[in-house]
């Protein structure tokens, strides 16, 4: 099998599923991408990843484009980050689609909220009209990206629920917890959008119980994040810390007990993948994709996205249940397996086969069935 993936940018957000791929007897993987890497990543301290055995292609001309296209289209897979939001891979995908080639797309959720969301879903709609039914399958960031993509008109029997697959850092981690009251984390940016507000309201009506909080990353928000733990009597318990290198902001994360991710809209929100990598438990905004992973109540929680009251009850919850043990942990990053990026490609095989006629259709491994499945979260009905 040739598999082709388009993509905007060579993140670390792709590369442990491509490099197991292209680990794989028989499968000839490709990487195109219209730039290395975008400059605000590289200021974040990201860094090219290795990709193994796929060959990687950056820029390629419209003639190399065309000749990736049109080779043996009869074997090969192209997988396109988004269908029109970047140049080059619509370029390839409205050639892709002319050729006996499988097409399938990569996507997170549209931002659904205000009118800019209603703008986005006519956008969305008129990409399927015209596109979808060259479209073989849509593998979008979990059950929100699944609602996106069925709300744009793209047929259930195409679409599969998938995410953003990490390294896992698990190996040059110690995962043991700070001692002390109960810690709390967030890490990313300090913008409206990623919710930090709604902890410290919340918060600021748990003070009876032994917790701290803290946030690391920069943002606009900043300031007036530290001046409303100041208002709400926290402070004190609210430690602020600047953002750092991925592998030492992780090693925060790995010393929490509990990862929170409040946003009001994310399209993934990959910190989660990484806490559970460490064996931490995550609260995380139904908004988030990343929601999709928090199938058992040994994982963590999916509260309300935008709801304080929601946010303080499951906050209230956990920080009574104490300091994370090491059983827990353990427990936490035994099920981690389920996410890395061996799991998933041979998962993104299964539908591959799936809708080439040659294999039921999978479940993603990240869900639980029967005792291990959380109460109140069945799979969803497709599955």
């Amino acid at each position: 099998m040739r598999i082709i993936f388009w993509q905007n940018e060579l993140a670390i957000l792709q590369s442990a599923h491509i490099r197991s791929l292209a680990a794989r007897p028989g499968h000839e993987v490709t990487l195109v991408a219209e730039t290395d890497l975008y400059p605000e990543r590289r200021a974040l301290g990201w860094a090219v990843p290795s990709f193994g055995q796929a060959r990687v292609l950056v820029a390629p001309d419209d003639a190399e484009i065309g000749r990736l296209v049109e080779e043996r289209p009869s074997e090969s897979v192209h997988i396109f980050t988004t269908i029109h939001a970047y140049r080059l891979v619509h370029r390839a995908l409205r050639r892709a689609i002319r050729t006996e080639a499988l097409v399938g797309i990569f996507s997170e959720s549209g931002d659904f909220r205000g009118w800019k969301g209603l703008a986005r879903l006519a956008v969305g709609r008129r990409n399927t009209l015209l596109y979808g039914r060259r479209i073989d399958f849509v593998v979008p960031t979990g059950q929100q990206g699944i609602r996106w993509f069925r709300r744009c008109g793209m047929a259930p029997s195409r679409t599969f629920p998938y995410g953003y697959w990490v390294e896992n850092p698990q190996a040059a981690l110690d995962s043991r917890p700070d001692p002390g009251p109960v810690r709390l984390m967030f890490l990313g940016q300090l913008i409206p959008r990623k919710g930090v507000d709604l902890v410290l309201r919340a918060l600021a009506a748990l003070r009876e119980q032994r917790w701290e909080f803290v946030v690391m990353g920069v943002g606009a928000q900043e300031q007036e994040l530290r001046a409303m733990a100041r208002r709400l009597g926290i402070a004190r318990r609210v430690r602020f810390l600047p953002a750092r290198p991925n592998q030492e902001a992780i090693r925060e994360v790995a010393r929490s007990d509990v990862f929170i991710l409040p946003s009001r809209f994310d399209g993934w929100g990959v910190v989660v993948n990484e806490a559970l990598m460490c064996g931490v438990p995550v609260l995380c905004s139904s908004h988030c994709g990343a929601a999709d992973l928090i199938q058992a109540p040994w994982l963590g929680e999916v509260f309300p996205a935008y709801s304080v009251a929601g946010l303080r009850t499951v906050l209230a919850r956990w920080i009574a249940q104490g300091k994370r043990t090491p059983e827990a942990t353990e427990r936490i990053r035994s099920w981690s397996d389920r996410i890395t990026g061996a799991s998933a490609s041979e998962y993104l095989l299964s539908v591959i086969r799936h809708v080439s006629g040659s294999g039921p259709r999978p479940t993603p491994p990240w869900y639980l069935t029967g005792n291990e499945a959380a109460p109140g979260r069945p799979l969803p009905r497709e599955f």
